[in-house]
């Protein structure tokens, strides 16, 4: 008789176990499986800089609980999805580009990367329990410090033109300076537009650090590495007036006059 039971109980529970197997999935297709992607960041240099990310949409219109994430560099978050779309972004803080968003092609996932700037669109159509990923990759841009002195201030404007910078026309005045912003891997030319009546005297440039620096006609190109800096003064003089040939012949003869002058009253004295 107890072997008859135990039987019994192993057949129900083979049965059971069948039965799980083969409503489990039907079950799951009518709830929605889960997606479960994480988003990653990878920085270059990783200096520390903190990268806000927002994500609207997913689970409960919140991405369960991840609406507003925050990461370091080797940091990442997951997203949960129930048979819904989601958008995350990034907030590129300044002095950043977001070189690049990579996600793994999984079945039961889509990500479209064009529909949306800085981010990406992410729809879970899976039937199981799938797991993918998105890579936020961002590099540091090189900061070139522009200043300027003048060695006669006078209120003189100096205009400068640094194409595929992030202020490609600009002007200083004496002692002033601007930080400009290149993509690393780019060159860019800071040339100085010399107004009339004065000479570019020097440009004197700091030891850069990830810069390589180039002399051009009246500036420097610099060639930029992620997260280079570097720092240049442009000096200017102004140019020195030389008389006309009618203001040499006045001083000429101011100085004959003097000399009569003196010999005269010399004279005077020699007599008196």
């Amino acid at each position: 008789m107890n072997n008859i039971k135990n039987l019994f109980s192993f057949v129900v529970v083979v049965v059971v176990v069948a039965l799980g197997f083969l409503l489990f999935p039907i079950v799951q297709a009518q709830a929605g499986a889960p997606c479960f992607v994480f988003i990653e960041k990878e920085a270059t240099p990783s200096d520390g800089t903190e990268f806000d990310f927002t994500c609207t949409g997913g689970e409960m219109g919140n991405c369960g609980n991840n609406a507003n994430f925050s990461l370091f560099d080797g940091d990442s978050a997951d997203i949960p999805l129930f048979d819904v779309t989601a958008t995350v972004v990034e907030d590129v803080p300044d002095g950043w580009e977001l070189d690049d968003i990579s996600c793994t092609n999984t079945d039961g996932i889509t990500f479209d990367l064009n529909s949306v700037d800085n981010g990406v669109v992410i729809d879970c159509t899976a039937f199981q329990t799938t797991l993918g990923t998105c890579t936020f990759r961002n590099i540091k841009q090189c900061s070139i410090t522009i200043e300027k002195k003048a060695l006669a201030d006078n209120g003189t404007l100096f205009d400068f033109t640094a194409p595929g910078s992030s202020d490609p026309n600009f002007a200083l005045e004496d002692n002033d300076y601007i930080e400009l912003l290149i993509d690393s891997g780019e060159n860019v030319d800071v040339t100085e537009i010399v107004p009339g009546g004065w000479v570019l005297e020097a440009i004197e440039c700091s030891l850069p650090d990830g810069v390589l620096i180039t002399d051009i006609p009246d500036g420097r190109n610099f060639a930029c590495s992620p997260g280079g800096t570097a720092d240049c003064v442009f000096i200017n003089r102004p140019i020195r007036n030389i008389p006309t040939l009618s203001e040499w012949g006045l001083i000429a003869m101011a100085g004959v006059l003097g000399i009569v002058g003196f010999m005269a009253i010399r004279r005077r004295k020699a007599t008196a």
